[in-house]
């Protein structure tokens, strides 16, 4: 792939913005006004779309209160969209995601298409994930993407114990995003949202033979672990990680420093030790328990990262090191800590030093609040071109 980025006037489409914002890093594909209209049923369901001949603009008129599984297409643009998940959606958590973007059973997509997302909003109490990837022939771009909490409804949703055994081998371990099924390159400018369990799951790890895991850009980001309550247990459950990445599964990130926030909870993360902090589980005989969690938390127990996916004893993990600059608190990884491609994992946006993720969020507030986004969203414009088309 080939990214060519040069500095242009201000483009703007659908209007006047709906917020006051700078405008984003990177416009949809050229003529994108042009490709053939496709309409969100507002129930949701998977859109079938030829895989490798037409562009698609996708057009949600309606609040649509299912999953929307994007599939298949040669590059695909939704501007102004908004998902929300009841509560009572299904026990299924398959059925409480948001957005999945697929690149179809057979990936008979053009290797190198762009699924472009911006101006969305995720929201619902029974909303267990925010925008998933099985798409490793597609550059994603996700911008101005507004995220309520996402949560499991508690620990048998989680573990698939309980009234809930029926769903294993899955298991419910929401996240706002996660790139399970593999990724081309991923960027994001614009994304706000909260979490009861995981943040930024940028770990390929179910990708196809041959796949490899290209950079991801983040810029203007900003997640909080949140406090969400167990239906069956006398317990809350807090954040568990914030961001998680694997040396063998995940491409280089490079972090616009200064833009990338995380605000922790007392109760989030892996604990001062790095082991997992489940709060409430069934133990062998069928019986809830809760386990002790000390409230103790610290921002950089709050990431995980390792040599290889997934995670072992024999497999040391990179604990985060903290620092601190003229921003505030922040965490990165040591140059020994290495993505997909052998170089250092974790990168400042132009590749010159360290990338910082910092603690707490912007004292402007949410870069994407929710009422910015949606069915009347309006782009604030575009201040780049990047040309990775075919």
């Amino acid at each position: 792939m080939k990214i060519r980025v040069t500095i242009f006037a201000l483009v703007s489409v659908l209007g006047s913005p709906s917020f006051a914002v700078e405008p984003l890093t990177w416009p949809p594909p050229k003529g994108w006004e042009n490709f053939e209209n496709v309409v969100i049923p507002a129930t949701g369901g998977t859109l079938m779309l030829p895989d490798n001949v037409r562009d698609y603009p996708l057009n949600a008129p309606e609040i649509i209160t299912g999953k929307v599984r994007i599939r298949g297409g040669r590059n695909v643009v939704w501007i102004g969209g908004h998902v929300r998940i009841a509560a009572d959606r299904s026990d299924n958590p398959g059925e409480r995601h948001g957005i999945l973007i697929d690149d179809g059973p057979k990936a008979g997509v053009v290797d190198g298409r762009v699924v472009f997302l911006e101006g969305i909003r995720l929201e619902g109490d029974g909303l267990s994930e925010g925008v998933d990837t099985k798409a490793p022939k597609a550059h994603v771009v996700l911008q101005n993407i507004g995220i309520d909490t996402i949560r499991h409804r508690g620990v048998d949703d989680r573990d698939s114990t309980g009234k809930y055994a029926a769903n294993l081998p899955l298991r419910n371990h929401p996240d706002i995003i996660q790139l399970f099924g593999g990724y081309k390159s991923l960027s994001v400018d614009g994304l706000s949202g909260q979490t009861g369990y995981q943040g930024l799951q940028l770990i390929a790890e179910s990708r196809p033979a041959g796949s490899i895991p290209g950079p991801i850009k983040l810029r203007r980001i900003n997640l909080e672990a949140v406090e969400t309550p167990d239906e069956i247990a006398a317990h809350r459950h807090a954040g568990h990680v914030g961001l998680s990445w694997y040396g063998d599964s995940t491409g280089q990130m490079f972090v616009d420093n200064g833009t990338v926030w995380f605000q922790h909870h007392i109760r989030s993360g892996w604990g001062a030790t790095g082991g997992f902090r489940k709060g409430a589980y069934r133990d062998s005989n069928g019986s809830i328990q809760l386990q002790p969690v000390s409230g103790a938390s610290e921002f950089q127990h709050n990431f995980r990262a390792g040599r290889k996916y997934p995670n072992s004893e024999s497999n040391r993990t990179w604990l985060a090191q903290r620092g601190q600059d003229d921003t505030g608190a922040f965490i990165t990884w040591p140059v020994e800590a290495t993505a997909f491609n052998g170089k250092p994992a974790l990168r400042n946006w132009n590749d010159s030093s360290e990338g910082r993720i910092h603690s707490g969020r912007p004292s402007t507030g949410d870069y994407v609040p929710l009422d910015s986004v949606g069915l009347n969203y309006r782009s604030p414009g575009y201040a780049r071109e990047i040309t990775n088309r075919p």
